[in-house]
């Protein structure tokens, strides 16, 4: 998994019952810069979504799935030397007993770097 190589989790807020903001910490120095890329370190936008799930997961106590995604803007990229903390906003709601609806967003300062309107989770 990317958790503890990747990133690390500074800090966690539970704001409300169904809002949590996380800190995480990007290691600038991570193996996968090498190839994404090397003149230009970016965080590829795939391992934006897995720090969401992980959150998610941490949050269900349990392991699930991405089952769907919607409206995913992926606003600016991640460049760790630039902006290696960032904040991770989530808002759950719990659809059934098995799924959990979820919009998300990653932010640096006043950067927006990822808005997810809805990913449902099971």
């Amino acid at each position: 998994m990317l958790r503890d190589s990747f990133y690390s989790i500074v800090s966690q807020e539970n704001i409300s019952d169904t809002q949590t903001q996380t800190k995480v910490l990007i290691n600038a120095a991570h193996p996968i810069f090498e190839g994404h890329f090397p003149e230009q370190p970016v965080v590829p936008g795939v391992c934006m979504l897995q720090m969401v799930k992980d959150i998610v997961a941490d949050k269900a106590q349990r392991n699930i799935q991405l089952q769907s995604l919607a409206n995913v803007k992926f606003i600016n990229v991640v460049i760790p030397q630039q902006h290696s903390e960032l904040d991770i906003h989530l808002k759950f709601d719990n659809t059934d007993e098995n799924s959990i609806k979820v919009s998300s967003s990653i932010t640096a300062n006043e950067t927006v770097f990822l808005k997810i309107s809805s990913a449902v989770y099971s």
